[in-house]
């Protein structure tokens, strides 16, 4: 799995530090659509510059990637972990999209991030049984 320093860090919070942590992210700048194009060409060419754009990526969407957790939250997944899983499939967003294509990258990065909660609960909600 692809992680970047970001999930880590949410990983380890406690609870307290988690809520923290969601109050805070309401005030994080949004990005423009070219500022967003130009972070996911800077991806797509790997190196340093790359793990940089990742983490600005992710930070600018980490809002709407909660929201998408709130709605698959489960007894077999917390939302700290969903975020966490919705963080992998916003970057392999990144790494395929193509802004040729006319989509807001946001548009094209909701199947990914619902795909990947969506088989960690499928996968954790087997293991439990």
């Amino acid at each position: 799995m692809m992680q970047i320093e970001l999930q880590k860090h949410i990983a380890s919070l406690s609870s307290e530090e988690f809520e923290g942590f969601l109050s805070n992210i309401n005030i994080i700048p949004l990005l423009t659509i070219d500022e967003e194009i130009e972070l996911i060409r800077r991806i797509r060419k790997g190196g340093s510059v790359a793990e940089q754009a990742k983490e600005l990526l992710v930070k600018t969407n980490l809002r709407y990637i909660y929201s998408v957790a709130k709605v698959y939250e489960n007894p077999y997944l917390s939302i700290q972990e969903l975020l966490v899983i919705g963080i992998t499939g916003l970057i392999r967003a990144a790494g395929k999209y193509d802004e040729t294509r006319g989509f807001t990258f946001i548009s094209y990065a909701v199947w990914w991030i619902r795909q990947s909660m969506l088989n960690a609960i499928l996968k954790r909600r087997a293991e439990d049984k």
